[in-house]
């Protein structure tokens, strides 16, 4: 066999591989490309057939089995990784449908985009659950910006029936440019045992921090980051969490009926807000027939819509059925439930 014949086919191997790169075998993949390379540039000082030793025509005659004996000896194994999509909380590798606990997250370092091996341990011995074992297989290369903000050490009040972090350390967290209260989950109070006074740190969406997790809660006799003021003493500089505590049980709704119309994601903290102010509570998606709606609009006493999660279709006649009955109304802007509290109450001292 010639060297044009020799070189055509090692072009051919190396088509092969290029076809078959995908993210999961790309280092592998490398690695044959330039042992075939390396292969390519040896070849043009190889001597003619009459001059090359048994087991140099020997190689000559086979070029593309050697390499592949040669790839074959000298490449370990590679673990298969897998691209990481990093949530509110924890993360996610889509092509195996395994999530990535927030601890995992935090103890590894891991950032979205960075590749990760999964190693199944079998049974659990304690609760029978899977062991998962997790490492970073690659670092990202370049800064990824993704739909997520995260706020560190803030300081839980309670008010209005809700809990609510209004500062980041000694920063007032702001939402298109205007201080902002993020309102906490049910859920997670109640999976992490929050109330007034805790520090945690919460993860939101950047383009609306209505969708927000805690992602962890600090022990008070555990050392916090810097962002949190110290005294002299070295004690923290943190109120005693009762007196955080505000009275739940404020009845400035009180005898109200309150008609609130779309904001789905927030509709159990709206509930939430307005009878723990001694108000009643009524929802609608605003997509029913109108005959409801106007059944609603009828009975209520204040109508607020959420523009943002509410369709037009629902928006107009909601708007028209107000008028007709005399019901105070307006359209908010945003969708937090202290926000809707606020109005709430500025339509009772200004009905105008």
């Amino acid at each position: 066999m010639d060297k044009q014949s020799i070189l055509k086919t090692a072009k051919s191997e190396i088509q092969m591989v290029v076809e078959g790169m995908n993210l999961e075998n790309i280092s592998e993949s490398k690695s044959k490309l330039e042992h075939y390379l390396s292969f390519i540039e040896h070849l043009s000082y190889l001597n003619d057939d009459q001059k090359l030793n048994d087991k140099e025509r020997s190689q000559r005659e086979n070029p593309v089995s050697e390499t592949f004996k040669q790839l074959t000896e000298e490449q370990p194994e590679l673990s298969p990784s897998y691209f990481f999509h990093r949530k509110l909380r924890g993360g996610f590798l889509e092509e195996i449908a395994t999530v990535v606990p927030e601890g995992i997250v935090r103890q590894l370092g891991i950032e979205h985009g960075d590749y990760i091996s999964v190693d199944f341990k079998g049974k659990h011995v304690n609760n029978g659950k899977p062991k998962i074992e997790f490492k970073i297989i690659e670092k990202r290369n370049e800064i990824v910006e993704i739909d997520r903000q995260e706020y560190k050490c803030c300081i839980l009040n309670s008010r209005d029936g809700m809990l609510l972090a209004e500062k980041t350390g000694n920063s007032t967290i702001r939402f298109n440019e205007a201080p902002y209260s993020i309102v906490i989950r049910d859920t997670d109070i109640e999976e992490f045992g929050l109330k007034g006074g805790d520090v945690v740190d919460i993860a939101c969406k950047k383009t609306d921090p209505s969708y927000n997790r805690v992602t962890y809660k600090h022990h008070l006799h555990t050392a916090l980051p810097q962002t949190i003021e110290r005294r002299k003493s070295h004690s923290y500089k943190i109120k005693n969490p009762q007196e955080s505590v505000t009275d739940d049980t404020n009845n400035s709704l009180r005898g109200l009926t309150i008609f609130v119309v779309g904001g789905m994601s927030q509709k159990d903290n709206y509930k939430k807000v307005i009878e723990n102010n001694g108000g009643v509570f009524m929802w609608l998606d605003g997509k029913e027939k109108k005959t409801r709606i106007r059944s609603r609009v009828k009975k209520a006493d204040i109508v607020l819509w959420i523009s943002e999660e509410m369709s037009h279709q629902g928006m107009y006649p909601t708007k028209e059925f107000c008028k007709d009955f005399g019901v105070r109304f307006k359209a908010m802007e945003g969708k937090g439930a202290s926000s809707l509290l606020r109005e709430a109450k500025g339509l009772i001292s200004n009905p105008n």
